[in-house]
Parts: structure tokens; C-alpha cells; sequence
């Protein structure tokens, strides 16, 4: 690190850049060699220090003061396990397990309970990717409010040095307007930041099912030791055709060759869509003849039909899990290339603030290039943040396309 070089005159020292405007008229176009400003109580220069990742890193990971500290993996369970359409599948299923069985109905009954289960398999799975998407959001919100608290001090220090100027009597070309509109643009922010928290602090809280009024707030805290992306699509494809428990229905159903399981086809394909799946009613002239010619009754008739829909269904919804966990496992590897550039910017801007801190040495550098710099690399991390975040929440995506939550 470059020490802070002061110039030896009490008044700064001023270099003039003119060029004409008007003949015979020479205008301050920047102010250089200002005084270095004063480190504060810790020793630190807000505009001298050169940044590190460490400092994106103490942001990804936020002390709090006061609060209830929750992890990914207590949210997405505590989502599961609260999820009001969960609690109604699971009561539809302990109904259907205390009617008395018999041989008539002993089949349907477990016919029925499997899917019950995998229906309340594909609703949790749902509600832990819903959590996480919120519960990452929250993280970011933490962390940005952090990183604006620094931006904040960064355009207060060169107000300050702004105002000294001014107030020398120099009559230099400076922005005073645009730094005042920068201050009221970190006041924005932050108060919009306010308003997305207390937002999704209520939304999490529902989604794990605590009480929204809950006085004690919920503190975010996210692991960043996660392994690298190696996944491939057809890895991800296949994963999710053995996992999504929607399939996982329809292959149950397939397999079964008992007529029994007939009301709870007609019951699967309904869900899909109304018009389905409906019981016959009127004339079965035609259907008494097909069963006379085949040798069947009413019921294998209908049967085979319905096979053939719950085929049709099957090749369906493999081809939407297919496309959805392609765009999600897209998502994932378009960040990441996304995140490398953020932080590739980042860097850059980090290494252009320390080559004007290394002009100091020379006596040959402009005070508020290197304030302006400094915010504009607080603004790259903030970009990498959310960079970050966005990454977590697209893995979360992805895991719900694969339908992983519940294994």
C-alpha cells in the first residue's frame, strides 16, 4: 500500500488544464493534487485503500446485531414441513387410510395413498424452491444495505472535499450538483432496499410458517463453500425424469394391471385437464359391442383407453421436464459466465485505483478521479453481489426443475 503523501503547502496545490473557450479566457478544468484526505479513527483511508475480494467477502457474510439466524437447508425444510397444501394432502390421506378396507376396495385404497403421496411430494418440492428464492433475496438485500453504507461514506468524503474547494476561493469546474444528485441516489436505494426487506421478511415468514408479526427478525446466512458446476444438461435431464414426482405418478399408474386402478386414472387424467378422465354415461351400445368382439368387459375396454391417454401424458410431461430443466441448467451456466465478467470488471476497476494511488508518489494525480473510481468500483461489487445471489438462486431453480428437494 502507497502511504498517503501530503504537499507541503498548507493551501493545495492546484494544477490548471486550460484550453479556450472564448479568446483570451482559461478555465480550472480539474482540481489536482489535493490534500490526501485524513484517515479516520481505525487507521483506513476510505479512498486510498485499494480494495480485495475480502471486502466483497466480509459483505457476503453480514454481522448482525440482533435477530434469528436462519441457514438455507432450515429454510427449504421448514417450507416443507409448512406448506398448507401439504397439510391437506396429508389429511386427504389419513381419511383414506382409516375407511375400512375390504377386498373391493383394498387395491384402490393403495392405488389411492401412492398418489396422494407423490402428489404431496411435487407440492413441497415447490415450496422449498419458493423459499430459497426468497430467502437469497433477503441475503442480497443484507448485504447491498452493507455495501451502501459504504458508497454512502465515499460520496459524503467527496462532498466534503468538494465543499473545501469551494470554499478556498479556487474557482475550479466542479460538480457539486452531481454529487449531491449521487447522495440522494444512495438515499434511494437505500430506502428502496428498506421496502424490498421488510417485504420479503414477511414472505419468507410465511413461506416457513411463522407468524408474520413475529418481532424477532429473521438473519439470512448462506454457505459459500459449495463445489463447482459440473453438471451437465443430460446428467440434469435424467436426474430430474427419475426424481419429478409427477412422472414418478404416471409410471405407477402405467405399471398397474389391475381395473381396480380405472377411478384413479380417470382422477390423474383430471388433474391434468377437465375434460378428462370423465366416468361414461348415456348409450354404451358401442362399448358392449367392442367388449363382446374382444372378449372384455366394460371396465378393460375403458382401460385400454386410458392407457393409451396416460401414454400420451407420459410422453408430454417428459418433453416440458426436459425443456424446463434445460433452461434451468442454462440459467445456472449463463451466470456463472456472467459473474466472471462482474468480477473481471471489478477487478479492473480495482487495478485503475491503484494506479492513481501510485501516482501520489509522483505528485501527479486528481483527487476526485480517484473518489469517482472509488465509486464506481463500489458499484461493481455491488453488482458482483447480486451476481452471487442471483447464482444461488438459479441453482435453487434448478434443483426444484429436478424435482430434488424431497429425496
Amino acid at each position: 500500500m502507497v502511504p498517503a503523501v501530503k504537499p507541503d503547502t498548507e493551501e493545495p496545490a492546484i494544477k490548471l488544464v486550460s484550453y479556450e473557450t472564448e479568446p483570451n479566457e482559461l478555465t480550472l478544468d480539474v482540481v489536482t493534487l489535493l490534500p490526501a484526505p485524513e484517515p479516520d479513527d481505525t487507521g483506513s483511508n476510505e479512498f486510498h485503500a485499494s480494495p480485495q475480494w475480502e471486502d466483497v467477502a466480509d459483505l457476503l457474510n453480514p454481522v448482525y446485531e440482533t435477530g434469528r439466524e436462519l441457514d438455507a437447508d432450515e429454510c427449504y425444510v421448514q417450507a416443507m414441513a409448512a406448506t398448507g397444501l401439504g397439510h391437506l394432502i396429508d389429511i386427504e390421506r389419513q381419511l383414506h387410510r382409516c375407511l375400512k378396507t375390504t377386498k373391493r376396495n383394498a387395491t384402490q385404497k393403495r392405488i389411492v395413498d401412492r398418489l396422494l403421496c407423490y402428489r404431496a411430494e411435487q407440492e413441497r418440492n415447490r415450496a422449498a424452491g419458493e423459499s430459497l428464492e426468497t430467502f437469497y433475496g433477503l441475503a442480497e438485500v443484507e448485504s447491498q444495505k452493507q455495501l451502501l453504507d459504504r458508497t454512502s461514506k465515499a460520496t459524503n468524503k467527496l462532498a466534503q472535499a468538494a465543499e473545501g474547494v469551494k470554499d478556498s476561493g479556487i474557482d475550479a469546474k466542479i460538480d457539486l450538483l452531481g454529487i449531491e444528485l449521487q447522495q440522494l441516489e444512495v438515499k434511494r436505494r437505500y430506502s428502496e432496499l428498506q421496502k424490498n426487506e421488510s417485504t420479503l421478511q414477511f414472505n419468507l415468514r410465511r413461506l416457513i410458517g411463522e407468524a408474520p408479526g413475529a418481532p424477532v427478525q429473521i438473519l439470512p446466512v448462506v454457505d459459500w463453500d459449495a463445489p463447482d458446476f459440473t453438471l451437465t444438461r443430460d446428467e440434469a435431464v435424467q436426474t430430474a425424469f427419475e426424481a419429478r414426482a409427477e412422472l414418478k405418478a404416471l409410471n405407477y399408474l402405467l405399471s398397474l394391471q389391475e381395473k381396480d386402478a380405472l377411478p384413479s386414472t380417470r382422477q390423474q387424467l383430471r388433474t391434468n385437464d377437465a375434460s378428462l378422465g370423465s366416468g361414461i354415461t348415456g348409450d354404451k351400445c358401442l362399448l358392449k359391442l367392442l367388449s363382446l368382439l374382444f372378449n372384455n368387459g366394460d371396465s378393460e375396454i375403458e382401460q385400454c383407453f386410458r392407457v393409451r391417454q396416460l401414454r400420451e401424458l407420459r410422453a408430454e410431461t417428459v418433453r416440458l421436464i426436459e425443456v424446463e430443466v434445460s433452461a434451468a441448467h442454462f440459467a445456472v451456466s449463463n451466470r456463472l459466465q456472467i459473474l466472471a465478467l462482474a468480477k473481471a470488471e471489478a477487478d479492473r476497476r480495482a487495478e485503475y485505483i491503484s494506479q492513481i494511488e501510485a501516482a501520489r508518489t509522483t505528485g501527479n494525480y486528481q483527487y476526485q478521479d480517484l473518489a469517482d473510481a472509488r465509486i464506481r468500483l463500489l458499484a461493481a461489487e455491488a453488482n458482483v453481489i447480486h451476481e452471487l445471489y442471483a447464482l444461488r438462486i438459479d441453482e435453487a431453480k434448478l434443483r426444484q426443475s429436478q424435482g430434488l428437494f424431497c429425496e
